[in-house]
């Protein structure tokens, strides 16, 4: 990893129409990042197939995580998404309320910080 102190930008994000594992590796590279954030499950294999071993080498966190794959990150529920989503069309259904509506209305579900295995515990040099 490269040093970094106050005044340095933090790691660019990886923001591109040319979304592929060569790309990404360009950025590994020439960023050193401490950890990656993605909802891409693709970028976890992709470290693996660099040579990258998380969380020894860089951390990963996976935005749309699934506990059973033991990789850190945000637990989406999408299961429970999906009923919101059936429990908010019935009840259009049920007051006859067909078309566009005029305000549009969300449904939030929160989501779950999942500890998996990807990220290394916070050293008490970094807290202080």
């Amino acid at each position: 990893r490269r040093p970094r102190n106050a005044t340095e930008l933090p790691v660019p994000p990886l923001i591109t129409d040319d979304w592929k594992r060569a790309t990404f590796a360009q950025w590994l590279d020439e960023n050193q990042p401490d950890v990656v954030i993605s909802p891409h499950i693709a970028v976890h294999r992709w470290l693996r197939e660099l040579g990258r071993k998380p969380p020894k080498d860089v951390g990963y966190i996976w935005l749309e995580a699934e506990p059973e794959t033991g990789i850190t990150g945000v637990c989406q529920h999408f299961p429970n998404v999906g009923v919101a989503a059936v429990d908010l069309l019935h009840l259009e259904l049920m007051r006859s309320a067909y078309g566009v509506p005029s305000v549009r209305q969300t449904i939030g579900i929160d989501g779950e910080w999942f500890e998996g295995s990807t990220l290394r515990p916070v050293s008490s040099a970094v807290v202080e």
